[in-house]
C-alpha cells in the first residue's frame, strides 16, 4: 500500500462509488462512470438500502 502514490489513494477516494457499484454488479468502474447521475444517485440509494454501503 505505501507503494502507491497518494495521487493514486486520492483520486479512487473522490470516486468510490464507482468502484462500489462496479464491485457489488459485477461490471466495469469505468462504465459506471458514463452513466447519468440519476442512475448513480438510484444505485447508489439502493446500495444504502441493502446495507451495502454506510
Amino acid at each position: 500500500m505505501q507503494s502507491i502514490p497518494s495521487f493514486y489513494e486520492k483520486a479512487a477516494g473522490e470516486k468510490w462509488w464507482k468502484y462500489a457499484i462496479g464491485y457489488h454488479y459485477k461490471i466495469n468502474p469505468h462504465s459506471v462512470e458514463q452513466w447519468d447521475n440519476d442512475t448513480i444517485l438510484e444505485t447508489l440509494a439502493s446500495l444504502k438500502m441493502l446495507g451495502v454501503i454506510k
